[in-house]
């Protein structure tokens, strides 16, 4: 029932089929584990607001979501503004990476950094040694805010396949979306990246950065198409370095301060 919430203590994991609303159902420092076929919504553990730009939706990340629907449900959001203080990882401790990760978005649910938290990223999904198979992202508006510190608002690396469609990276302080591999990491490295109907703009420095440190462990495939638009960055619109095949179409370029494309 809206009002009444479950709290968690630390090292208790709840597994149960739960059916909600969007209004917060968990406290604690605990988990939960859902063994249910519904989606998890995020909403279940926000601590305060009303979903407005002037009153956001506040939550530390999204890990415990993530890790509660496991490798075959979605993780959903809904229409409005979600205030995080922290990073996402899926890293925070050994086999919390589930083999696929699916997070959507019901409608305009537009997740901004809080202007007084020092972090890294939004998402990061950076973990050698837990990496997931498949990531698909839909239906985002991450807004860095300006806030001093971030590298990139998403930083993707270890995953076969990574798909994001219909989402915006804005106003980071480095990076709008950056997926980079190592030679380290050939075993579990990027294989393909279909990025399509996306925004990058508006970014301290590239708008979308795809980097290799070696041809051996680049991407095998990378398609990015779509209407997408990428503008008023103060690095690169795009900029991709080593990879074996790219289809880049549909996409309208504007006042991107060293260039719009840079593959080298």
């Amino acid at each position: 029932l809206p009002g009444v919430t479950i709290s968690l203590g630390a090292g208790i994991t709840l597994t149960a089929n739960l059916e909600a609303g969007w209004y917060p159902v968990f406290s604690g420092t605990g988990s939960f584990v859902h063994n249910g076929v519904e989606p998890i919504k995020v909403n279940w553990w926000i601590t305060g607001g009303t979903g407005t730009s002037a009153d956001p939706w506040t939550i530390a990340n999204f890990e415990e979501p993530i890790k509660a629907a496991g490798s075959y449900k979605e993780v959903i959001w809904t229409s409005g503004y979600y205030i995080v203080t922290s990073t996402t990882r899926i890293d925070v401790e050994a086999g919390s990476a589930p083999d696929f990760i699916h997070l959507h978005s019901t409608g305009e649910g537009t997740c901004q950094i809080d202007a007084t938290a020092v972090i890294t990223s939004i998402f990061s999904f950076t973990d050698t040694a837990n990496y997931t198979h498949h990531i698909t992202i839909d239906g985002f508006y991450l807004d860095g805010n300006t806030t001093a510190g971030t590298d990139a608002l998403m930083d993707i690396r270890h995953t076969y396949l990574t798909k994001i469609i219909n989402c915006a990276f804005t106003n980071s302080a480095g990076k709008g979306l950056q997926i980079k591999t190592v030679i380290a990491d050939t075993s579990d490295a990027q294989t393909s990246i279909e990025l399509y109907n996306n925004e990058y703009s508006a970014n301290a420095s590239h708008g979308l950065y795809i980097v290799s440190d070696s041809r051996i462990a680049a991407p095998s495939n990378i398609q990015i198409g779509g209407q997408n638009t990428v503008e008023n960055n103060a690095g690169w619109g795009i900029y991709i370095e080593k990879s074996s095949f790219i289809t880049i179409h549909d996409y309208h370029f504007e006042y991107n301060e060293l260039g719009d494309i840079c593959v080298d």
